[in-house]
C-alpha cells in the first residue's frame, strides 16, 4: 500500500494516471513487484506441506482408511491453497487500500481485518460448531467429521477468491 499512499499524498499520481502507460500499466507493475517480491517467502512457507502431500499420494489400502487419507490430502491441499490465496488477497487488498485511504496505518488496518480478520472468524466459528456438533447427543461418523474440518476451508478458499476480484476491480475502478 505504501506506493499508492505516497503517490497520493503528495500529488505524483494524478500525474502517473495522464501519462500514455495509464492505469492498467500501472496496476499491473504494482502487482508484478508485489509477486516478485512476496513469491520467495510464500514458497519457504508452503515448503513444509510439500512433502507431508506427496507423501500422502502413495496408495493406502481399505475403504475406511482410503476415505480418512483422502480427506486428510484434501485439507492439506486446500490449507496450501489457502495461504497462497491469502497471501495474493493481502497484496491486492493492500494496493486498493492504499490507493483510497488517507493514511499507511489505515491501509493496513484495513487489509489485514479483511484478508486474515474475517477468515480467521469464520474459521473459529466453525471450529465452535464443530464442537458443538462433536458434544451434542447427534453421533456422527468419523468420515462425515472429517467431511466437516474441510468445509471452513472451502468457505475461506471461496472468500478469497471474491476478495481478490472485488479488490482489482475496486482499484482499477478507483483509479479512473
Amino acid at each position: 500500500s505504501r506506493f499508492f499512499v505516497s503517490v497520493r499524498q503528495t500529488g505524483e499520481l494524478e500525474l502517473l494516471l495522464t501519462t500514455p502507460l495509464g492505469i492498467e500499466t500501472l496496476v499491473s507493475e504494482q502487482w508484478n513487484v508485489l509477486k516478485r517480491f512476496f513469491v520467495w517467502p510464500v514458497v519457504v512457507m508452503q515448503a513444509p506441506l510439500l512433502p507431508q502431500i506427496l507423501a500422502g499420494l502413495g496408495g493406502v489400502q481399505g475403504p475406511p482408511l482410503f476415505l480418512w487419507h483422502n480427506q486428510t490430502i484434501l485439507l492439506k491441499l486446500l490449507t496450501l491453497a489457502n495461504t497462497l490465496l491469502g497471501a495474493t488477497a493481502l497484496c491486492w487488498l493492500g494496493l486498493w487500500f492504499g490507493a483510497q485511504a488517507r493514511t499507511q496505518a489505515g491501509a493496513i488496518v484495513w487489509t489485514v481485518s479483511l484478508a486474515k480478520g474475517l477468515p480467521s472468524l469464520l474459521g473459529l466459528f466453525c471450529s465452535v460448531l464443530m464442537a458443538g456438533l462433536l458434544a451434542s447427543p447427534l453421533r456422527l461418523d468419523p468420515l462425515w467429521y472429517a467431511a466437516l474440518t474441510w468445509v471452513p476451508e472451502v468457505m475461506i478458499l471461496l472468500f478469497y477468491l471474491w476478495l481478490i476480484s472485488a479488490a482489482r476491480y475496486r482499484l482499477t475502478h478507483h483509479l479512473e
